[in-house]
């Protein structure tokens, strides 16, 4: 018995790959820690000052 596969059989399992691979990224990304900061603009106006 001769099995033949066609061209979707390797893409499928090429996007199974990349699926598993961005599953690994974002369970390694979870860990890191990460800084969020609140940007403040001060501004001076002269014509406040008594």
């Amino acid at each position: 018995m001769v099995w033949e596969f066609g061209w979707a059989y390797g893409v499928g399992w090429g996007a199974a790959i990349f699926l598993f691979g961005a599953v690994v990224l974002l369970l390694c990304d979870k860990e890191s820690e990460e800084i969020y900061y609140k940007e403040r603009k001060i501004v001076h106006d002269a014509s406040l000052r008594d």
